[in-house]
């Protein structure tokens, strides 16, 4: 301002007092560690486990996608479930017909890590994600309960549109010709959001995209009753899945409208759910505002429109969700919306009156790199904790500052993992261009 670099803006909400911040630290525990393999007794664990009691579905999300530090706690946090929990579902924001490549290969399918984890969006292209997914194959060769690894996005239109089609020359090929002249010109759109294309066309092609749906939904009752495997069925669910997915990239497109995003991505994950891993636990990996569950359309991230939100109303207390903060440090991102080199990014430095700089401000041991915090509200006492105050706020791309957002904490979180000072994650090197 002026010609002065900015470091601090002034606070907008009230002071907190010493009493509310002890009542505070007397919720929390101290993270002493975000070495993945360390899933000994520890304080931490413990609360998040208080914190989930029995609920099935826990929403691990992040404010940004590339630190490294959440990667690795979210690691530790997903061995301890899977170890000593019954976990055995991992869910993570990418596409969900590309990730069943990975799904594969975590229960002994061909290739390799490297491979296969080029199937999810750049930002999990990391070394800490790479650690991950070596450890779930590792895990599986030996469990008696393996752990699945699914994705819940839609933003492809190639993968489940050729899938189908796939299918319909096994299964009905007098559908073919239909299917094929109802989706060829969004098929050969290079992306699934074409924002330069009239918004007419765009239109037509959703228009067409929900006629297959609901050609193929049609059909699904008779394929079930014609399949003679379990394999067969699950065949008849995925290509009646594939149809939603074209469609919900359409429909995505169509509108550019992000809230509408999130009610898909909850659809989806729903329909692994309770279609493909009925009885299994699930852990959720995705942005903070995506795991949010508060659903106000006064309060809320995105009007209440969340994905969070849609599972805290499908799920009950059968969903838990956490927010993953830091105060300063640096993060993988894009340099801009438009340039998509990816760069190791400053973190501003948590302004007062922000959720990260009253986190910081609570008392841990000295050998503690943060806490876990409970978040759930007991009584009136608790009333401050629902002041809405300024949350770091950050995607794929970077940003110089990045709390623009404001949270009601305890309505949109069960808990929050705060580790003081992160580092950006690891990069994996892009895959080398064809010529």
């Amino acid at each position: 301002v002026d010609g002065r670099p900015l470091t601090a803006l002034p606070p907008d909400a009230p002071a907190v007092t010493p009493a509310q911040r002890r009542r505070l630290e007397a919720r929390s525990a101290p993270v002493l560690t975000v070495d993945p393999s360390d899933v000994r007794e520890a304080p931490d664990l413990l609360l998040v486990d208080r914190i989930i009691g029995d609920a099935r579905v826990v929403g691990l999300g992040e404010s940004t996608h590339g630190t490294s530090e959440f990667f690795r706690t979210k690691h530790r946090l997903l061995r301890h479930l899977v170890e000593r929990r019954g976990f055995t579902l991992f869910a993570i924001e990418a596409n969900q017909l590309a990730v069943e490549r990975i799904n594969a290969w975590v229960v002994g399918g061909p290739g390799s890590a490297r491979d296969v984890i080029r199937t999810m969006f750049r930002v999990w292209n990391t070394e800490e994600m790479l650690a991950l997914l070596e450890w779930l194959r590792s895990h599986n060769e030996t469990s008696r309960a393996p752990v699945r690894f699914v994705g819940y996005d839609m933003q492809d239109h190639i993968l489940p549109r050729d899938s189908l089609v796939a299918f319909l020359r096994r299964a009905e090929p007098s559908l073919v010709a239909d299917v094929e002249r109802l989706t060829s010109a969004y098929r050969a759109q290079a992306s699934f959001a074409t924002p330069q294309v009239e918004e007419p066309v765009r239109v037509g092609w959703l228009r067409a995209a929900d006629s297959v749906q609901q050609l193929v939904a049609a059909r699904r009752g008779a394929w079930l009753a014609a399949a003679r495997t379990t394999a067969d069925t699950l065949s008849a669910e995925w290509a009646v899945q594939d149809a939603r997915l074209f469609a919900q990239a359409a429909r995505l497109n169509a509108s550019l409208n992000s809230p509408d995003r999130d009610s898909l991505m909850a659809a989806n994950l729903d329909w692994a759910l309770r279609t493909l891993y009925p009885r299994d636990r699930a852990v959720v990996w995705a942005h903070d505002v995506h795991v949010s569950r508060g659903g106000n359309k006064t309060r809320s991230f995105n009007g209440g429109a969340q994905m969070g939100a849609h599972l805290a109303r499908s799920y009950g207390h059968d969903y838990r969700a956490f927010s993953f903060l830091t105060a300063r440090g640096n993060f993988s991102g894009t340099r801009s919306l438009a340039n998509h080199e990816i760069i190791s990014a400053r973190a501003f430095p948590a302004p007062a009156g922000s959720v990260e700089s009253l986190l910081g401000s609570l008392r841990r041991p000295p050998a503690a790199v943060g806490l876990v915090v409970d978040l759930r509200t007991v009584d009136a006492r608790d009333a401050w904790l629902h002041v809405l105050r300024p949350l770091r706020h950050i995607g794929y791309a970077s940003y110089d500052y990045g709390f623009d957002l404001e949270a009601d904490m305890p309505l949109e979180f069960d808990g929050v993992v705060f580790i003081e000072s992160t580092t950006a994650s690891r990069m994996l090197p892009p895959r080398p261009r064809t010529p």
